[in-house]
């Protein structure tokens, strides 16, 4: 019941023109389009990412929704005989065991640094990094958690977490611009090397 009566109400997305100059205010209607053709086409105004987005909200009294783009993903191109992936956003959830933030923050928008944890099989970590030479790793305490989590909201995982096999650790670290990096930095590491 509480499930479908957060879930009842679409929230209102409003863009804000930065001036009053009519091109500012049809940038912010353009803008207010984008946002409602992707909120519908990565499933937040209905399907199982929103499903999953409440139900994680609700156990866990928080829930970060990521938004991403993936460069596998996308139309087939071909481009001088060489198949390619025009590439697209995509959006997952993700539960506060899996996030860390800065802790001399007082908000996100305050945190100099801030990073993610996330359990993936090994065989899709090889398959979004060719290059990079990973292992399967014995889960930390945090990657426990994380499938217990997952085994909670996702009706889909049936069985217990140590049926997840050949899994690794992915940490994804982000970092705020800052004078050596003006237009700050994201580090991916898995078994202590980088992506």
């Amino acid at each position: 019941a509480l499930h479908s009566k957060v879930g009842s109400r679409e929230p209102v997305y409003q863009v804000l023109p930065t001036s009053r100059e009519q091109n500012d205010v049809n940038a912010a209607h353009v803008a207010e389009t984008v946002l409602g053709y992707y909120l519908y086409e990565l499933g937040l105004r209905g399907g199982p990412l929103k499903d999953e987005l409440i139900l994680t909200f609700l156990i866990c009294a928080d829930a970060f929704l990521k938004i991403y783009w993936d460069p596998t993903a996308g139309r087939p191109l071909t481009l001088n005989g060489q198949r390619y992936k025009t590439g697209d956003i995509k959006a997952c959830v993700r539960t506060p065991l899996s996030f860390g933030i800065d802790p001399t923050a007082s908000s996100l928008d305050d945190a100099l640094w801030a990073m993610e944890y996330t359990v993936r099989p090994v065989a899709e970590i090889k398959q979004r990094y060719p290059n990079a030479k990973v292992d399967k790793s014995e889960q930390d305490e945090v990657g426990n958690y994380q499938l217990r989590m997952k085994a909670y909201v996702d009706s889909r995982y049936i069985g217990p977490t140590s049926a997840m096999k050949d899994v690794a650790m992915v940490k994804e670290y982000y970092e705020a611009a800052s004078s050596d990096y003006p237009d700050g930095r994201i580090i991916i590491s898995c078994n202590s090397k980088i992506l």
